[in-house]
């Protein structure tokens, strides 16, 4: 082998190794999570408030809304035990606990949304007023002055 084959060769394996590296460094370090939002129709619901959040994760709750296809979406969640929760208003909150999340998946969890039962009841527990009409605390006017006054209150107007 010549000495400018060696070179050459050398060069090659060098431009590969030196390829090869940076491509290491960005293998996927996360995991995804996604998934359907409906009703117990089946219907989709768009505008659902869906949190993930891990007790052993740093970055505390993390927030996602579903689009007008009822899908939300967790794209870059780091691997590991989550808890969900999802809330419209006029539903039930659902929560799913125990979520495993592995390393470069992507992980669907599919939710159904049942009615919240709408009961109200309202009592109003009131006594009427009691009136004394013997007596009272005001001053009493005669008739006589009551009429001097609304016609001095006409003259003025």
């Amino acid at each position: 082998m010549t000495w400018k084959r060696a070179v050459r060769l050398a060069a090659f394996v060098c431009a590969l190794v030196g390829t090869g590296t940076p491509l290491l460094g960005q293998a996927v370090q996360t995991s995804a999570l996604t998934g359907t939002i409906k009703d117990a129709t089946g219907a989709v619901l768009p505008g659902v408030t869906v949190n993930i959040s891990s007790p052993s994760q740093v970055g505390g709750v993390q927030t996602n809304v579903t689009d007008s296809q009822g899908i939300y979406r967790f794209p870059a969640l780091h691997p590991g035990v989550f808890e969900m929760e999802a809330t419209l208003s006029g539903f039930r909150t659902v929560k799913r606990a125990d979520i495993v999340l592995p390393l470069g998946t992507t992980t669907t969890i599919d939710v159904t949304l049942s009615l919240a039962s709408v009961s109200e009841t309202v009592q109003v527990v009131a006594e009427a007023p009691v009136i004394d009409v013997k007596s009272s605390p005001c001053s009493r006017i005669s008739p006589p002055a009551v009429s001097s006054r609304a016609s001095s209150t006409w003259r003025r107007a």
